[in-house]
C-alpha cells in the first residue's frame, strides 16, 4: 500500500511536499502507525510558477502533469520490477514481488493523483472515442 500525505515545511504554510511511504498490506492496523511500519520512498513532484497568467495556460498544466506522473513512475520503477525486491523481515531476506493495491491519501493528494479535482484529465479525448 502506498500512503501520501502533504507535509507543510514552514511556518506559514506557504511551502509543502508530498512525502510517499510504502506499507505492507498485511501489518495489522494497531502497528500501520509505528515508525518502522513504513518506509519512506520520496518526494512527489509538483511544478509551481509564481507567473499567474503561465500557471493557468494548458502548456503549464500539461507540463505540471507530464512531471508528476513521469515522477510516480520513476518513483515505484524498483518496485514494479518483474524480477521483484528483497526485504529484510526479522533478521531474515525474504524475495518479494510487490503489487500496489492501494493508495492512502488526504483527498487533496487523491485527488492530484486521480485527476479528478483541480486538474485535467490525463487521456486525451481523442484517444476516449
Amino acid at each position: 500500500m502506498l500512503y501520501i500525505d502533504g507535509t507543510t515545511l514552514d511556518a506559514y504554510g506557504q511551502h509543502s511536499e508530498y512525502p510517499i511511504f510504502l506499507m505492507l498490506g498485511n501489518i495489522p492496523n494497531w502497528r500501520q502507525n509505528a515508525p518502522d511500519a513504513k518506509v519512506f520512498i520520496g518526494f512527489l513532484t509538483h511544478l509551481i510558477t509564481w507567473n499567474k497568467k503561465f500557471s493557468k495556460s494548458k502548456k503549464f498544466q500539461q507540463y505540471k502533469r507530464d512531471l508528476e506522473r513521469r515522477a510516480l513512475k520513476y518513483l515505484l520503477s524498483p518496485l514494479l520490477q518483474k524480477e521483484g525486491i528483497y526485504l529484510a523481515i526479522n533478521g531474515k531476506v525474504e524475495h518479494f514481488i510487490p503489487h500496489i493495491s492501494t493508495i492512502l491519501a488526504d483527498m487533496l493528494e487523491a485527488q492530484n493523483i486521480c485527476c479528478t479535482y483541480k486538474s485535467y484529465c490525463t487521456v486525451t479525448s481523442e484517444s476516449i472515442t
